[in-house]
């Protein structure tokens, strides 16, 4: 699983540390994907059009 996380670097910092517990993926912000087919799970507080750009997102 790797999550896309588009929100606030205060916000972000509480995810990223659970997610490393867990030893999952987390990337933070658009501009840090380099892979969008890498990317499993989104997580947003508004939907934007990055969905669109990731082939395996769900909505």
């Amino acid at each position: 699983m790797t999550l896309l996380f588009l929100s606030s670097a205060e916000r972000a910092a509480v995810w990223v540390a659970a997610f490393e517990a867990a030893g999952e993926k987390i990337i933070v912000g658009e501009e840090a994907v380099t892979d969008p087919a890498e990317v499993t799970h989104l997580l947003c507080w508004t939907p934007r059009k990055i969905c669109s750009a990731i082939p395996t997102c769900r909505s």
